[in-house]
């Protein structure tokens, strides 16, 4: 029984795969027998009728998109003053980007001033210098000083730039080329930009450069001696002298003394290089040096003393004041009454001494 179901199912497989391998060669077969020509013209009709119907449609014309005029706004970007633009280019030429007009300011650069000069003496070199003080102007807006100059000049001259001064609010200049016996004239010309913190399309329309007017001039530069003649002879002379002691920091005058050729003064700084009897002058040469000074017959002395400073405004800055003298140091084993403090007194009352009662009772 078994082997019978066995064969009947072996049976059965084989009849399932002939069926499908029929089918398969149908499906095949059917291009083959159903693509040949159509001789009936079935099909040729229907094409025509079909073109027929596509003939007569009326279809509308194709219209581009208006680009002319969006590109024509796209580009349209107004007007491009340097000083106030109103767009720029990120990559040019292809990026453009429309900027908003910022707040814009006026900058402001008023002139500096010369406000002092000190007639001053310099120890070390043993000469006399002009220490020049200025302020920068306190009107300025939106910028700030690049470059500080100062302008001198001797007599009713044209003044010159003779160096440059450190950028601050109060400057300084120490003009140690003057000579003794001129006077000068002094100026500050400075040089602004604008101010960095400000944006980039910030106006800046002050002039950078100005220059302030004149303070001066001053009094002469004062020499470092002077020769008061009395007699002039061939090789020597009579005079009284006076001259700038750096050691004691004042004008020294030295009463009428005889002086010869080849002969030193004022602490050997000075020597007498020549006598001219028949000139009426006396040429001094600085020791060391081959610098000399002509000296002629005169009535009243050279000015060697400093003169005051020189303000703004007219009249002398006030003197510096002095530090206040120190207080002398108490002297050893006595101690100051000054320095003892005043002795607190105490809230706490005092135990009265029992010591008198004990007496007592002894007696007793």
């Amino acid at each position: 029984m078994a082997d019978m179901q066995s064969k009947w199912a072996l049976n059965m497989d084989k009849l399932a795969y002939a069926v499908a391998g029929a089918l398969a060669l149908i499906v095949l077969l059917l291009p083959f027998l159903f693509g040949r020509d159509d001789k009936s013209g079935l099909l040729a009709v229907a094409v025509e009728d079909l073109k027929k119907v596509v003939d007569a449609q009326k279809l509308p014309g194709l219209q581009p998109p208006e680009l002319a005029g969006t590109i024509k706004a796209h580009w349209t970007c107004g007007s491009a003053l340097e000083e106030n633009p109103s767009w720029t280019t990120e990559r040019p030429p292809v990026f453009i980007k429309l900027l908003e007009k910022a707040a814009s300011f006026d900058c402001k650069h008023e002139p500096s001033s010369i406000v002092e000069i000190r007639c001053e003496r310099d120890e070390k070199e043993k000469r006399v210098y002009l220490l020049v003080k200025g302020k920068l102007s306190e009107a300025n807006e939106y910028v700030v000083a690049k470059k500080v100059e100062i302008l001198r000049k001797d007599g009713v001259g044209e003044g010159a730039v003779i160096g440059t001064a450190e950028v601050s609010t109060d400057f300084e200049y120490k003009d140690a080329t003057v000579e003794p016996g001129k006077a000068y004239s002094y100026a500050v010309r400075t040089t602004v930009v604008k101010d960095p913190k400000l944006a980039d399309n910030f106006k800046f329309v002050c002039e950078p450069v100005k220059t302030s007017e004149y303070l001066g001039p001053t009094k002469e530069v004062p020499y470092e001696f002077s020769l008061l003649f009395s007699n002039l002879y061939e090789t020597k002379f009579f005079a009284k002298h006076q001259y700038f002691d750096y050691k004691e920091k004042k004008v020294v005058t030295v009463p009428l003394k005889e002086f010869k050729e080849r002969e030193k003064f004022a602490d050997g700084r000075f020597e007498i290089f020549s006598v001219d009897q028949a000139g009426g002058k006396v040429t001094v040469r600085i020791a060391g040096l081959t610098t000399k000074d002509v000296i002629p017959v005169s009535k009243e002395h050279r000015a060697v003393e400093a003169w005051e400073p020189m303000v703004a405004g007219g009249g002398a800055s006030p003197p510096e004041e002095a530090p206040p003298p120190e207080k002398p140091a108490p002297k050893a084993g006595k101690a100051s009454k000054e320095a003892k403090p005043p002795a607190k007194k105490s809230t706490i009352p005092a135990k009265k001494s029992s010591a008198p009662a004990k007496k007592a009772a002894k007696k007793k």
